[in-house]
């Protein structure tokens, strides 16, 4: 209001001043005043107002004192709840002092600083390229990053005037004769993987022949693909010319019978023996496929279907994988997530069993449909930090390692219900129960017991001499015909499983997990096979190979294969000669005509046994 009257007035002023008070309180509820004049013609400020150089002002709201005094905004900006700010319409949103279209906006795609490459626009919030397949915007341009010697592989990176840009990398001029392709200088008359043209691959078995695919000698090309029709079951004989669903293709002639290989060691005594097999060496190499981690675990095979998962990777996401036994072509995968590790497989009755660990209630035991890969059931139960080996069906019940300290499980196969769960045991991992005569027989620690099959009550134990090695057994007890064979390294023990006495014992450096075969047990000591009288523990023949041998023995139609990281081996039991090898070994399973190789190197091999 500013100052009034003169001071012999100042008797009537003050008076008037009280009526105004009066009046601009009432005002300030439902007219906004906030103001009032008092005497010596000073302003009195109404809440929220306040006294701002002599003058009233509301600091929520006034430009020029935004929530102080002589606070300006800034042009284009208003004052809100005392803070200075861009007040954007139309659906725009404010970036600092600028209201943008996050649409559209390639400095601001989405949200405010989210901006887009030079190569980029931005459309529907998303940064794009407006260029069609491989090629990106440069210069206002659309351009190939693999080919253009001006932007190789990224906009403004540009070839020297002797190279050329080949799969986005510059590259020396590959002259008159070769070609570049994806980085290299090739020879599209005879690549197999740039046959005629650059990424044209004649695949397995295919050769590059004059710039054309064509298959390898012994192979001919049926369905665009190279096959051996004396082998293959889906083209034995001729192309198309199917065999039945539980035949071999032997010589070019359907006949045989498959055979499986459906846990840790083929059975559920882990014999490590498969007695359907009757194919022999010489092996040849039918197929080869990268199975996404550094070790595998050993694979299972039934009805023409291979299943294949990394050796228990920590925090691996690499799945389970359904491969076709005839060919290696993936037919379903499972991915598990990001958890701490996935265990071996077992496949029993079109059903594949499988532990994943991730500590706490996220630790489950899966069945899958082997045909389709759906999920039947997953049942959780307790552990810990686990790696575990193969679970063993037998009967209605699946039996697993588990429990946060050590134990085991049993499962309804039908209802994943718990049958029971036996915490007798020590806590330590990467070990499989057995079944024998109607029990269940576990090896930890060193003791084997004996358990219930429906109670997991503990029926008998026997304690051997066991030196600890770290909190994973990496083995499991082996059945012959009456007794039972396991390792505590550094030794091998035989102990009758009627009367639980050990009945022999064979010192020196043995490890992993035995096999056992007419008559004969065969295991690993110091990086040798060595083989011994079943009954009695006599030694009878040794087999060095490269004197690493890493895996356990498995055996089959008179001949035991052996493998260390390196090589795989085939010996001729009644001769004790070898009769094959090759390079690459790993973890060995045998079935339906083909040995199976969980390479140590990542590489599942399949070779064709000779009938």
């Amino acid at each position: 209001m500013g100052r009034k009257g003169t001071e012999p007035g100042a008797s009537m002023h003050a008076g008037s001043v009280l009526l105004f008070v009066l009046l601009g309180v009432g005002g300030a509820g439902c007219g906004g005043r906030t103001t009032a004049e008092v005497t010596g013609g000073e302003d009195v400020c109404v809440a929220p107002a306040v006294t701002c150089a002599g003058t009233c002002k509301d600091l929520a709201y006034d430009p020029a004192n935004c929530g102080a005094c002589g606070n300006a905004c800034g042009a284009g900006e208003v004052c809100a709840d005392g803070q200075c700010g861009v007040v954007c319409l139309g659906g725009t949103t404010a970036c600092g002092a600028a209201c943008v279209d996050t649409d559209i906006d390639p400095a601001n795609c989405g949200a405010c600083g989210a901006a887009c490459p030079a190569s980029a626009i931005c459309a529907g919030g998303a940064c794009t390229s407006p260029c069609g397949g491989t090629e990106i915007l440069c210069d206002g341009k659309c351009i190939d990053p693999a080919s253009n010697p001006a932007h190789c592989g990224a906009c403004g990176l540009a070839c020297p005037d002797a190279q050329v840009c080949s799969g986005g990398t510059c590259i020396e001029s590959c002259g008159d004769v070769l070609t570049a392709c994806d980085g290299a200088c090739v020879d599209l008359t005879a690549s197999p993987t740039n046959c005629g043209a650059c990424g044209v691959s004649c695949g397995f078995g295919g050769l590059c022949a004059g710039g054309a695919c064509v298959c390898e000698p012994g192979k001919s090309k049926c369905g665009g693909a190279c096959v051996d029709t004396a082998t293959d079951p889906a083209h034995c004989g001729a192309c198309e010319a199917a065999c039945g669903p539980d035949q071999l293709c032997l010589g070019g002639a359907c006949g045989g019978t498959t055979s499986a290989w459906r846990t840790l060691g083929y059975d559920e005594r882990h014999t490590g023996h498969n007695p359907v097999e009757t194919g022999k060496p010489p092996l040849k190499l039918a197929w080869a496929v990268g199975a996404g981690a550094p070790k595998l675990s050993p694979v299972v095979i039934e009805n023409g279907r291979v299943f294949v998962i990394p050796n228990g990777t920590s925090f691996s996401a690499s799945p389970l994988r359904a491969l076709s036994l005839a060919d290696g072509k993936e037919l379903w995968n499972h991915d598990f997530g990001d958890v701490f590790s996935v265990g071996q497989p077992s496949v029993a009755s079109g059903k594949v069993y499988i532990q994943h660990c991730n500590h706490g209630a996220d630790t489950k035991l899966w069945q899958i449909d082997a045909a389709t890969g759906k999920v039947d059931w997953a049942a959780p139960f307790f552990a810990q930090w686990e790696h575990y080996w193969a679970p063993l069906v037998v009967g209605n019940n699946v039996y697993i390692n588990g429990g946060s300290y050590g134990g085991l499980y049993a499962f309804s196969k039908a209802t994943a219900n718990q049958v029971f769960f036996s915490d007798v045991l020590e806590q330590y991992d990467e070990w499989s129960p057995a079944y024998f005569n109607g029990s269940i027989f576990t090896f930890v620690a060193g003791k084997l017991r004996a358990h219930d099959a429906q109670t997991g009550a503990v029926q008998w134990t026997t304690q051997v001499t066991w030196n600890w090695a770290g909190w994973s057994m990496r083995t499991a007890p082996v059945f012959g015909d009456k007794m039972a064979y396991v390792i505590a390294p550094p030794s091998l023990y035989a102990i009758d499983a009627t009367t639980k006495a050990i009945m022999w014992t064979a010192n020196g450096s043995y490890a992993g997990m035995p096999a056992v075969a007419d008559g004969a047990v065969y295991a690993l000591s110091g990086g040798n096979l060595a083989v011994r009288d079943a009954v009695t523990g006599a030694p009878l023949w040794n087999f060095a190979g490269d004197g690493t041998l890493a895996f356990p023995p498995v055996i089959a139609a008179g001949h035991v294969y052996v493998a260390s990281e390196n090589n795989v081996y085939a010996v001729d039991i009644a001769t004790q000669q070898q009769v094959w090898t090759d390079t690459f070994g790993g973890w060995i399973s045998i079935a339906s005509g083909k040995v199976l190789i969980a390479r140590a190197n990542g590489t599942l091999a399949a070779y064709d046994l000779s009938y």
